[in-house]
């Protein structure tokens, strides 16, 4: 059975390089040192005070060392491989330990070259790659400036490109792709997703939407630090490794709901879904929504029937007077029995036979006006809300249930000891007592503290903090900087274009991701006059969701829905 070799390519010291003269100069040519990488997007440079220069020139320069950095790149990529070829002609792993740059061609390989893993070292400054061999299985570019990747081999089956600029990534040639790290980019959308992916991992993107429509062998998804609120579509029903922002704007649409509402398009035109077919949050919107819509409607009735009423009663008071001062006789007009004021009609069946709306206890109630017993229509909504309590409150009550629990054991114990109750009493009353201990104690290490620390002294949150302030300070140093030169040659507006560029794109977007990871609950409230005119509006922020101010103890669910 054959063995795969496996060779990594190192920079070549004095004593490895081969001695002959005609390659000198060749040597020297690609001897490109490797730069690093300063800043978290784009490395500014200064004019050297020492050195004045005019600032087009500098642009003429640097734009004629990209160009020759990028061939030179490429050139060393050649370099490497027919070195490595050299020594292992059927070489199938290429692990390249030193940092290229620029615009990487495989072209120069032909088909005997069957690579099927390419590993590039981090802290370079590779910014595309072309031509990648049809054998290719994984590939692997992390912590360099790749800015899109396409036309990818059929045969990929893992992709590694975190800690770049990638915004464009076309999967549709990747039919076998299993693996696809690519956290810490710029991407703001990701379509064709192969059906065989399992591990996706896509943390610190500009995503705002997720399809994963058809991913039926997802195991893992990692999509956290997208900007708020990520939407979530047709994630499978399998069990996955999910981690993404908790938001109350956050959607989450499953796959069961995607291929159910297929089922019953044309039925949901008239109708809704049953309950074992809703979920609860749905089924208390569509209750809150039918309740406004029927006592909106209630309400409408209710003034027209005043204001007949209204009318009725200044014509009875005329007719009186009139009779009163012998105009008319009263046998000309006698009382009018007054007619029952009708029920505002039904939002199903349109029967003027009213609704209930009501909750009681736990228990939203909604259903037709009854008649001879029974409602008249089959409309009934029946929600139970769970059970709840203030998270600080149930804190506060399991801490103190906990401490009475050790204090009674303690007692017993000593009571015990010194006998004032007998052996097989303090059994009993162990046992008796131990058990709302146990569950005392679970609930309180287990689950309320736990996530008291995770409210109110989250560590991993403060060191996200901190470290977004770092980027944020590096960035307003870097346009602070370009402003100085700026001021110094007013008439190069390329600076000032460069520094609002820098603004715009990379110093507004942290700061709103460092807003969202301080306050993930931030919104405006507005104070209106009696005319709906907006007097005052006040920001509102909360350093964790509303949602962890609760404590769940029972659950919510549907109990009826039928419509």
């Amino acid at each position: 059975m054959s063995t795969m070799k496996k060779i990594s390519w190192e920079n070549p010291t004095e004593d490895s390089s081969p001695k002959e003269e005609e390659e000198d100069d060749d040597e020297e040519l690609f001897n490109i040192q490797s730069q690093k990488y300063k800043s978290p997007s784009i490395e500014f440079k200064s004019i050297p005070s020492d050195k004045p220069q005019s600032i087009l020139s500098d642009k003429i320069t640097k734009d004629q060392e990209d160009i020759q950095s990028e061939l030179a790149g490429n050139a060393r990529l050649e370099e490497i491989c027919k070195s490595l070829f050299l020594q292992d002609p059927g070489l199938l792993i290429l692990h390249i330990t030193e940092p290229l740059e620029g615009v990487l061609d495989f072209l120069f390989l032909n088909e005997r070259h069957a690579l099927t893993e390419i590993q590039f070292a981090e802290n370079g400054r590779i910014t595309h790659i072309h031509h990648l061999p049809s054998t290719l299985q994984k590939l692997t570019c992390t912590k360099n400036e790749l800015k899109e990747l396409t036309n990818l081999p059929a045969s990929l089956l893992e992709l590694y490109v975190s800690h770049n600029h990638l915004s464009t990534i076309d999967f549709s040639q990747t039919p076998q792709l299993r693996i696809f790290q690519g956290s810490y980019n710029h991407l703001y959308s990701l379509s064709h997703l192969p059906s065989t992916l399992e591990q996706l991992y896509v943390n610190n993107n500009e995503l705002s939407e997720l399809d994963l429509l058809g991913l039926d062998q997802l195991r893992t998804l990692h999509c956290l630090n997208n900007p708020h609120p990520l939407i979530l579509k047709h994630v499978p029903s399998q069990t996955i490794d999910l981690q993404m922002d908790e938001g109350p704007l956050s959607q989450f649409e499953s796959q069961q709901e995607y291929e159910y509402d297929l089922e019953n398009e044309e039925e949901e035109k008239s109708s809704t879904p049953k309950s074992s077919k809703i979920s609860y949050q749905d089924a208390l919107n569509r209750y809150m929504e039918y309740k406004t819509k029927y006592e909106t409607n209630a309400k409408r009735i209710r003034v027209r029937n005043q204001l007949k009423t209204k009318k009725t009663g200044q014509m009875a008071s005329s007719l009186q007077q009139l009779t009163s001062k012998g105009a008319l006789h009263p046998e000309k007009f006698g009382k009018k029995s007054k007619k029952p004021v009708p029920l505002p009609p039904c939002i199903q069946c349109a029967a003027n036979v009213g609704m209930t709306f009501k909750k009681k206890d736990q228990t939203y109630l909604a259903h037709c006006g009854v008649i001879d017993g029974k409602p008249n229509c089959s409309f009934h909504i029946e929600l139970n809300s769970g059970l709840y309590e203030p998270f600080l409150d149930s804190l506060q009550k399991e801490e103190e249930i906990l401490n009475k629990s050790k204090q009674d054991l303690i007692r017993q114990k000593i009571e015990t000891l010194f006998g004032f109750i007998s052996e097989k009493e303090s059994a009993d009353l162990f046992q008796e007592r131990v058990k709302p201990y146990v569950y005392a104690n679970d609930l309180h290490d287990s689950v309320l503290l736990p996530k008291y620390v995770a409210m109110y002294s989250n560590l991993v949150q403060k060191d996200l903090i901190e470290r977004q302030w770092k980027i944020i300070s590096e960035l307003k140093a870097n346009i602070h900087s370009m402003l100085q030169e700026y001021q110094n040659e007013p008439l190069n507006r390329e600076l000032l274009h460069d520094a609002m560029q820098l603004y715009v794109q990379e110093l507004l977007p942290e700061i709103k991701r460092l807003r969202a990871w301080k306050f993930p609950i931030m919104e405006m409230n507005d104070t209106t006059n009696q005319h709906g005119d907006v007097i005052e509006s006040k920001l509102f922020q909360q350093p964790f969701v509303l949602d962890h101010l609760l404590q769940e103890y029972e659950a919510p669910e549907v109990i009826r829905y039928t419509l």
